[in-house]
């Protein structure tokens, strides 16, 4: 199931690396939009796995934003601006 994908293509057998050296394997790499103003690109899809990660490094490259960690949730701000894109609570 792939309904958070805005677009999504196959790729070649791509293993994704899990804790404790554990691998799995992407087929698939898209583009997910998360909110009107966070799209991460070249997101790998990986059929077996039932939960998401955000590459927290990838993020503020690709979106020139920081993150920020509080007690119960995250933050999201442009670099330049300072500006709020994005809010997630601990879950």
């Amino acid at each position: 199931n792939h309904f958070f994908f805005d677009y999504i293509c196959d790729v070649n057998a791509c293993p994704v690396g899990l804790p404790y050296g554990q691998s799995i394997t992407a087929t698939k790499q898209g583009t997910v939009k998360l909110t009107d103003k966070i799209s991460l690109n070249n997101v790998l899809y990986v059929p077996k796995l039932n939960c998401s990660f955000i590459s927290v490094s990838q993020l503020n490259e690709d979106m020139n934003c920081f993150v920020q960690f509080l007690s119960n949730m995250c933050v999201i701000q442009d670099l330049c601006s300072s500006e709020l894109i994005g809010t997630g609570d601990q879950r």
